[in-house]
């Protein structure tokens, strides 16, 4: 299966990413500020809530307005013209969240199964991966599914009716 790696801000900034800031989660004092990429999915947090004095502490804005505060900091500082450019770079960066969820299947037959991303990545998924992926999104959306023992991994009618020992005994010790 594909190794997925987690970007990180770094990597998103070597990408050459334009970025602004976003008023974030609400603490006491204000609004924690967090950094929102163009055309990425996620926001990331600027700072840590540690109790480890070097690690940097979270930024808060304590404006009464922090999405104009944030706004204002990036023309400020060169990072966006406008309010309009600001809004485009959230914007991208909400549609990026809708595109994540979307998942394509490219195609299928026996042995392999092929996904596709909302970003275009392509996911290689064997039959063993492909029926547990199926399986666990039955499970999660309800629709009905194929369910195997968890000892001997055979398909089963109910629970009763597996074949294995292990059931068998564990059975007989709930009838005693």
């Amino acid at each position: 299966m594909k190794q997925l790696k987690d970007l990180t801000i770094e990597d998103l900034l070597a990408e050459g990413r334009r970025w602004v800031p976003f008023p974030g989660e609400l603490v006491e004092g204000g609004f924690r500020l967090e950094i929102v990429f163009h055309d990425h999915p996620c926001r990331f947090c600027l700072g840590q809530v540690s109790n480890d004095p070097s690690l940097p502490p979270p930024l808060i804005v304590s404006s009464d307005s922090p999405h104009s505060w944030c706004v204002q900091w990036a023309i400020e500082n060169g990072m966006v013209k406008n309010g309009l450019e600001y809004l485009s770079i959230v914007g991208s960066s909400i549609s990026a969240q809708d595109r994540a969820m979307d998942v394509h299947v490219l195609g299928e037959n026996a042995d392999l199964l092929i996904l596709r991303d909302g970003f275009g990545n392509v996911i290689h998924l064997d039959e063993d991966n492909a029926v547990k992926l199926y399986q666990r999104l039955a499970v999660a959306t309800g629709m009905p599914h194929q369910v195997y023992c968890p000892n001997c991994e055979e398909p089963l009618m109910d629970y009763e009716s597996c074949p294995c020992q292990s059931h068998n005994t564990s059975r007989k010790k709930k009838e005693s």
